[in-house]
């Protein structure tokens, strides 16, 4: 095995931990919200520092095999990419923060009723992440247009649940501080959805060198 193969392959699974980090936190995020538990909400703020952590010894060492080995075609485009989806990783990372700071003030109000769909998207969001590292790891061009049809999903998810939460709110008055912390949720869920959905744009790309945005290849 050359070093510059070697150094790729360290590259890589850097990158997979990172993103296994990331993911957990999300699904921690949102099992916060389902359980209404303040303690699983800070575990995912005591998280985030190694994500970002993560994200600064990646790009490091990015920057070193670029610098050393100076790499062509399709090993620079990894490269680049990889250094893309660490930016994309962090900010997954960031909305889960988001979310788990948003359940723990929800604790303050009183619960509403039927969260299932929200947390539906939620996992749904974690899984795109979850696929589109695969797809990324395994170079599966297939996997990576499959992640981008399951965001279609997500944007259906968000426009419905936000409608029903501000219904929820123009019917009781009671409910305005708990519905708008859920619709910033609703977003930040549907941001993880846009940020799994450009890694694996960026898969595709590496694989063909094609570049493809919502669902059209140019």
């Amino acid at each position: 095995m050359s070093e510059l193969i070697s150094e790729l392959e360290l590259l890589r699974n850097n990158l997979v931990k990172m993103a296994t980090l990331a993911e957990e936190n999300v699904n921690l995020a949102i099992k916060s919200l389902q359980e209404r538990d303040a303690d699983i909400a800070k575990t995912v703020l005591i998280n985030e520092e190694e994500v970002n952590n993560c994200e600064i010894q990646l790009d490091d060492k990015a920057i070193e095999i670029l610098a050393l080995f100076q790499p062509l075609t399709e090993d620079l485009r990894f490269i680049t990419m990889a250094m893309h989806i660490t930016k994309d990783l962090e900010r997954i990372g960031d909305h889960a923060v988001n979310i788990a700071k948003k359940s723990i003030t929800l604790l303050d109000h009183p619960p509403i009723n039927d969260l299932s769909e929200l947390t539906k998207m939620g996992y749904g969001a974690s899984k795109m992440v979850n696929q589109s590292i695969k797809a990324f790891i395994r170079g599966d061009k297939k996997l990576s247009l499959d992640v981008c049809e399951m965001d279609n999903e997500i944007d259906d998810a968000e426009v419905a649940l936000s409608k029903e939460l501000i219904n929820l709110m123009k019917a009781d008055s009671t409910n305005i501080d708990s519905c708008k912390s859920l619709v910033l949720i609703v977003k930040d869920i549907e941001r993880i959805a846009d940020l799994a959905t450009n890694i694996a744009e960026d898969t595709y790309y590496i694989k063909t060198g094609n570049i493809i945005k919502h669902g059209h290849k140019f």
